[in-house]
């Protein structure tokens, strides 16, 4: 059982296949690299029609082979099937400076009203964040396609951003502060997307926190299908290279 007040997480093993998989298609980044675009496709007012025709809505992948999944960027999930998991573990606190214990996601609901909880309600991990998160989201909760119930969820490691979701979507969606937005490298041509405020949401189906340099530091890489969207470098000094090495090995 997911237990909101305490975060859930899981790390989990891929097979070869799998992985080899992930990292040849699901991992470029070349496209995005010096970008700053945030004009998508505004889909706040789009028909039914449309959305169906664009896979926006629960179950359009339902039926659909991998290849058909494939030509759409909202479908294309790096994960197939359970079978490209071979071992999965509880995320836990075995890391220095809580790096592991931050990387689960605390779960919360958006009520009727858009109201995600006042801040003394909410658990301390979700208290005092950065552009008033959690946000209420109210353009995309009274979006008729996203449904009638509606969740968000925060990583205290990524707490600059929050994931929303509802009943009546294929994908969850991220929401970025615009201002934040523009610090990164970013490109949501063609993308599906709704301002609301203060924010701008769209879909993603994975994101890479790639940490693979000799440095102390790493990357933030937003991903919608096989297409980065959004990425942003992050240093971690002051903390020294052989205590950053270490805890990536």
């Amino acid at each position: 059982p997911v237990h909101l007040d305490k975060g859930y997480g899981q790390w989990c093993r891929l097979s070869a296949a799998a992985e080899e998989r992930v990292l040849n298609e699901y991992k470029s980044v070349a496209e995005v690299c010096g970008k700053s675009n945030s004009k998508g496709v505004d889909v706040q007012h789009a028909p039914l029609e449309h959305l169906a025709s664009a896979h926006l809505l629960a179950g359009s992948s339902a039926g659909m082979s991998q290849s058909a999944c494939a030509e759409i960027p909202t479908l294309d999930y790096p994960i197939h099937s359970d079978k490209d998991i071979v071992t999965f573990d509880d995320v836990q606190d075995r890391l220095p400076f809580s790096i592991e214990k931050k990387m689960r996601i605390f779960l919360g609901s958006i009520s009727r009203e858009g109201e995600s909880g006042h801040d003394h309600d909410l658990v301390p991990e979700l208290r005092r964040l950065p552009y008033g998160l959690p946000a209420p989201c109210d353009t995309f909760r009274q979006a008729a396609f996203t449904g009638d119930c509606h969740g968000f969820g925060i990583v205290p490691n990524i707490n600059e951003q929050q994931f929303v979701t509802g009943s009546g979507l294929e994908n969850t969606w991220v929401r970025f502060d615009k201002s934040d937005l523009q610090t990164y490298d970013h490109d949501l041509d063609t993308v599906p997307v709704m301002e609301d405020g203060a924010g701008i949401l769209f879909p993603v189906t994975h994101l890479w926190v790639d940490c693979s340099f000799p440095t102390a530091e790493y990357y933030l890489e937003w991903f919608c299908g096989r297409r980065c969207v959004v990425r942003k470098k992050f240093s971690l000094w002051p903390m020294p290279n052989p205590v950053f090495r270490k805890l990536v090995s």
